[in-house]
Parts: structure tokens; C-alpha cells; sequence
């Protein structure tokens, strides 16, 4: 018998991961959510790993079981990003890291183009930014690993 996929939701019980996980059970994966709340699944093939994926001893007892897919919705700072990308990416076959357009300045109204202006002013911007460019520099220095960044709005 084949073994399901397995994909990690960091950070998935939020205003996007609520949704995504279900999806994902529906394809046929098992995903396994952080949560800093001790949640039941209702559906099968969901399971909730309770704790704080900020502490990095945590992330990485979770990070044990490796993933076919890490979809990464955390919020954190450089430094605390610097600590764990490497864990992170070893532990699975494709990253993904969901950014945010706020890493360009105040563009209303306007469709954000590559070549904007960094927001300066925008503390989570400069943050999702930050981590961007360490993902970036990683890929392009060695190629190895399977990076996805996600910029939404």
C-alpha cells in the first residue's frame, strides 16, 4: 500500500490555513497543523500537532517526521527565521513561504511590479522581506533546495 503525503501547515489555523488543510485532506494528503490551541480533527487524514511554532525546540520535534511539503504561514522576526530555515528545508522535499505584498511601499490602486519600492515604514513588510531575500540568496547559492515564496495580499 502507498503511503500518503505528508504535508505541515505552520501556523495553518489562520484566516488561510483553515481552508488550505481541508483542501489539501480532500487531494488525498495528510496534513498535520501547528496550533498553539488543543484542537480535535473533525475530518480524516487532518491532525493537529499542539504547541508554539515559534519555539524552536518545538519545530523541530515536529520536524522529525519529514514532509513531502511545508506550507509556512508563520510570522518571524530575521533572526528567528536565520535559527530555523535550515531545519526547515531539510525536513522537506518543497518549502513554501507565504509572503506578503506588503513588502512593497504604499501602491494603491496600482498592480505591484517586481521593481517597486521596499516599504521601509512597514515593520511586517521589512520582515517578510528580509526573509525573501534569505530564501533567494539560498536558492541561487545552491540550488538544491525547493523553495515556493508566495507574495498575497
Amino acid at each position: 500500500m502507498l503511503q500518503k503525503r505528508k504535508i505541515l501547515l505552520l501556523g495553518g489555523t489562520g484566516a488561510m490555513g483553515v481552508y488550505l488543510a481541508p483542501k489539501l485532506v480532500d487531494m488525498g494528503y495528510q496534513v498535520f497543523v501547528t496550533s498553539r490551541k488543543d484542537r480535535v480533527a473533525k475530518i480524516k487524514n487532518l491532525h493537529y500537532i499542539q504547541g508554539n511554532a515559534h519555539d524552536l525546540e518545538f519545530v523541530q520535534n515536529v520536524l522529525k517526521g519529514h514532509y513531502d511539503a511545508i506550507v509556512d504561514f508563520m510570522v518571524y522576526t530575521t533572526e528567528e527565521f536565520s535559527r530555523r530555515y535550515e531545519c526547515l528545508l531539510e525536513a522537506t522535499e518543497h518549502y513554501l513561504f507565504l509572503s506578503s505584498y506588503r513588502v512593497y511601499a504604499n501602491n494603491e490602486g496600482v498592480p505591484i511590479k517586481e521593481d517597486f519600492p521596499l516599504s521601509t515604514t512597514n515593520p511586517y513588510g521589512a520582515t517578510k522581506h528580509m526573509i525573501e531575500r534569505i530564501l533567494t540568496d539560498l536558492y541561487v547559492s545552491d540550488n538544491e533546495w525547493n523553495i515556493t515564496i508566495l507574495r498575497l495580499k
